[in-house]
């Protein structure tokens, strides 16, 4: 008798752990998910902020090296701040303007839980947004 409780115990310790491991690794893949939209839209922001700059103060495009420069220098140890880094954030915020982002965070948040209509709802909503040629 006392083989079958250990037996029993065994069972449901190894349901709990997989149960465990498995909300683990939902967990791991939400918070590579969420950190990289936040570096995508830190990304989209710099690019709008030298845009909307090179707008209202009339920089032009030697700024954009200038700027990479001073970001290197300031911050050394970051990477992904090369001049044709930013050139590529400038034109991600051209693409993309606010409100397609708008979008696709109420999207990211309505497949939290995913069902089959949900994202067939939300593929035909996005396709309804048309992307600018960067050309």
């Amino acid at each position: 008798m006392s083989q079958e409780i250990n037996k029993t115990e065994n069972q449901d310790l190894s349901l709990v752990v997989r149960a465990i491991g498995s909300d683990l690794e939902h967990t791991q893949v939400r918070l590579i998910a969420s950190a990289n939209a936040d570096m995508l839209f830190h990304y989209w922001k710099v690019g709008h902020f030298i845009l909307y700059l090179q707008k209202k103060e009339g920089w032009g495009s030697k700024v954009i090296d200038n700027l990479s420069k001073a970001i290197r220098s300031k911050y050394p140890d970051k990477k992904g701040y090369s001049t044709r880094n930013l050139i590529y954030m400038c034109q991600f915020a051209k693409a993309y303007p606010l409100e397609v982002l708008i979008e696709m965070g109420k999207v990211e948040k309505l497949l939290d839980n995913p069902s089959v209509d949900n994202v067939l709802q939300l593929t035909c909503e996005l396709n309804q947004f048309t992307q600018e040629p960067l050309a």
